[in-house]
């Protein structure tokens, strides 16, 4: 029997169950086949929920984008960057349609970021800052995994040091104080 087929059995087994008076319920949940669904179920929704970061960026394409603090959402399963692009005259970048050159960057988790003391507070909207990271692989977006979040006193938040392959790949070289 192929899986799919076994979920819609057993999700009908479930549904059955509800119908039934408890005893009938419990023996359905003594079932080594319900219990399987449920682990199968919710083992997938996690992966699912987390992604390789090798997956989404390229490991050959390291960049490093200068600019202004435009959003940070501080939420699982990764922190998220925005910011404006800007010179090196402190001058927003703009696109042909006038608007600011925004850059998104996909960072680590929270509780990772709680780790190495990268608070809600360590960013705050408008700051200069520098994206160091992966360029993402979807073409035509300005999003990176970003390996390091360099404020302009030099110091530097760690987010990843590796991408993909854990410790089997290079460290991000550093790109040195921001000027």
């Amino acid at each position: 029997m192929d899986s799919y087929r076994w979920v819609v059995n057993t999700v009908g087994l479930m549904r059955e169950s509800r119908s039934c008076g408890p005893s009938a319920r419990a023996r359905i949940w003594e079932s080594p086949v319900a219990v399987l669904a449920v682990l199968a179920v919710v083992a997938t929704a996690s992966m699912h929920a987390h992604h390789n970061f090798a997956s989404d960026y390229d490991p050959e394409r390291m960049l490093t984008v200068r600019g202004t603090v435009a959003e940070v959402r501080y939420v699982n399963p990764h922190i998220r960057i925005a910011i404006d692009q800007i010179a090196d005259n402190r001058e927003p970048l703009r696109d042909a349609q006038g608007n600011p050159v925004r850059w998104t960057g996909e960072t680590m988790s929270v509780r990772v970021a709680q780790r190495r003391n990268f608070t809600r507070s360590s960013l705050q909207i408008g700051q200069v800052i520098s994206l160091r990271g992966w360029l993402s692989r979807k073409e035509g977006t300005r999003e990176m995994g970003v390996s390091a979040i360099i404020q302009e006193s030099g110091h530097v938040f760690l987010a990843r040091e590796h991408i993909g392959g854990g410790r089997r790949s290079p460290p991000a070289p550093y790109p040195g104080l921001v000027p």
